[in-house]
Formats: C-alpha cells, sequence, structure tokens
C-alpha cells in the first residue's frame, strides 16, 4: 500500500502497482470501468450452473476482497 499526497496535500491510500498486477494476472488488463456492475441491456452468458474454472474463479474474487479491505473498502459489497 502506498501513502500518497495529493496537490493540496491531502492524503490517501493507493494499490495501483497491485491492481495492476491482478488485472494482468486475471486477464483483465484491456477492461473498460463502468457505473454498474452490469451495462443495462447487456446480453448475459446463459447460466448452466456451473463455473468454467472455480480455482480462478476464487482466485479473482479472494484478490479482489484483499485489496478492498486495504483501501477501497466500499467495492467489497459490488
Amino acid at each position: 500500500v502506498d501513502i500518497c499526497k495529493d496537490a493540496t496535500g491531502n492524503l490517501y491510500l493507493s494499490q495501483s502497482n497491485k491492481i495492476e498486477k491482478f488485472l494482468e494476472k486475471s486477464k483483465m488488463e484491456t477492461c473498460n470501468p463502468v457505473l454498474t456492475p452490469v451495462e443495462v441491456g447487456s446480453n448475459r452468458i446463459p447460466d448452466d450452473g456451473e463455473f468454467a474454472n472455480k480455482k480462478e474463479y476464487h482466485a479473482v474474487v479472494g484478490s479482489l476482497l484483499y485489496l478492498s479491505s486495504w483501501t477501497w473498502p466500499d467495492i467489497s459489497a459490488a
């Protein structure tokens, strides 16, 4: 966790390096942020009841929870 100071002297926490590594590891480095978790009108992939790779899914969720618990706890609910 990096402690940073903005132009007005306010301090904030940053994990940008860890987040970039997470995005690379999960093959999401080209993803774009959206205001809502699922865009309105998007087509969902049919749910067959099984994840393609449970181990990878658990690793991604665990990494997001770890990152959120240190610097951005409000995304834990998302």
